[in-house]
């Protein structure tokens, strides 16, 4: 369809559309004998790996809020696993979970910290997406293309684990269904109402 339209060759001339902010050392090019800029290999794997330590470091935030939110709603026992060496049951945020406290799972205050947890996963993803801007141009694509990219594999996947690694821990770890829905429902719910508060 694209060789019938005329079309074939626009993803290739737009994907070599060199970003004006690309840094790099000038060079003629073998080929064409166009002096062109380009980036050293061990330039540009040094700047990778800081983008990825960084990404990797935001990633904690979201965890340990999770385990704060789970403790709060009286998810995690004593009894439960350590993960990656940290003990992730607390008994005094537990405890505003207990029967007549803040908490309770009985009473309407129970869902509140599953909301707050909701709101939290969207001030998070919020405040990542200007550390994925900043991280992606610290790379120093050479085109858009690569640098759109780039930046929508870093926000996809922090804010996949950021939304759902709650749910995994439920479904897999406490293999708790009644808790699992608890928690789509008050996500899914505040979701719905930020949308509609926002736009």
């Amino acid at each position: 369809l694209a060789f019938r339209w005329g079309i074939h060759d626009a993803h290739t001339a737009q994907a070599e559309v060199r970003r004006p902010e690309f840094v790099g050392r000038e060079v003629v090019s073998e080929i064409t004998g166009e002096v062109e800029l380009v980036e050293g290999r061990g330039s540009r794997a040094l700047r990778y790996a800081a983008s990825l330590c960084v990404s990797l470091a935001c990633l904690i935030v979201p965890l340990a809020y999770m385990f704060v939110s789970l403790n709060l709603q009286g998810y995690i026992s004593p009894a439960a696993r350590h993960v990656l060496g940290v003990r992730v049951y607390h008994e005094a945020l537990s405890a505003f979970a207990a029967p007549g406290a803040v908490f309770d799972p009985e009473a309407w205050t129970g869902m509140l910290p599953a909301v707050l947890h909701a709101a939290v996963i969207f001030l998070l993803n919020k405040a990542y997406r200007h550390v994925a801007e900043a991280l992606t141009d610290l790379e120093n694509h050479r085109t858009q293309e690569a640098h759109d990219n780039s930046l929508i594999v870093k926000r996809f996947l922090f804010e996949a684990f950021d939304c759902y690694i709650a749910l995994f821990y439920i479904a897999f770890e406490l293999r708790d269904v009644d808790r699992l829905r608890v928690e789509l429902v008050s996500l899914f719910s505040t979701d719905v109402f930020r949308r509609v508060f926002t736009e």
